[in-house]
């Protein structure tokens, strides 16, 4: 039986832009730019984390009282302030990704400790919170240090969902795996086909040595005849 986490990556609406992306993209990027270029096409810029009651943290069993109360939803969002996972239905513009409801006290103190200034999108209030610390990601270690913030915010989440990471990785392994079929697939063809042509020009090889000797038969059969009379 297929997970419901594979389940969820297989049918997320993204699926179909990483795989029309990757037929863009992927024969003009240089192997040593593709981590650079993965994290800013294919990952999102900031945290939008949901701002909720002070119910959410009470309901989690934890004596942590913070001014930053999350509701327990954050989403991602790109360069272009356009959310990295659509939903694909017609009751929300993103996916919400649900946080482990005992990370929500310790997440309001880590907002009470960066006073992010609060913000609302389409009628949501929140907070975001940006994931990059460098204006572009073209050295390691600019990435590494992405690569922490945004696997901090995937390791809060329930660990029935995939964030970021774990379905961008499931998809380029799925994708990878794919390809080497593929390839395997069309060398075998093409060994085949080598093989048939091989066969092929052998036969041709015989029936013509069939019909030289069948023409020397021929042509013997018809010198003696000749003497014959």
């Amino acid at each position: 039986m297929e997970s419901k986490i594979n389940q969820e990556i297989v049918q997320s609406p993204i699926n179909a832009r990483w795989r029309r992306d990757r037929v863009c993209f992927s024969s003009f990027v240089r192997p040593e730019e593709a981590m650079g270029f993965e994290m800013e096409h294919f990952f999102p810029y900031y945290v939008f984390v949901e701002k909720g009651k002070v119910d959410n943290i009470e309901s989690a069993m934890t004596s942590w009282t913070c001014s930053h109360v999350p509701s327990g939803r954050i989403t991602f969002f790109d360069q272009n302030d356009k959310p990295i996972f659509p939903d694909g239905s017609d009751t929300a513009k993103w996916k919400w990704f649900q946080l482990d409801p005992w990370e929500l006290g310790a997440l309001g103190l880590h907002l009470d400790e960066r006073l992010p200034e609060e913000t609302t999108i389409d009628g949501k209030q929140g907070w975001i919170i940006p994931l990059y610390e460098s204006e572009t990601l073209t050295e390691m270690d600019d990435i590494n240090v992405y690569l922490h913030n945004l696997m901090r915010w995937e390791s809060m989440l329930v660990p029935q969902q995939s964030g970021p990471i774990m379905q961008r990785f499931a998809w380029i392994m799925q994708r990878m795996y794919e390809l080497t079929i593929e390839k395997e697939r069309a060398e075998r063809k093409s060994e085949a086909k080598e093989m048939n042509k091989e066969w092929v020009e052998k036969r041709l090889e015989a029936i013509e040595q069939r019909k030289q000797l069948y023409g020397e038969r021929i042509t013997k059969e018809q010198d003696e005849c000749h003497d014959d009379n």
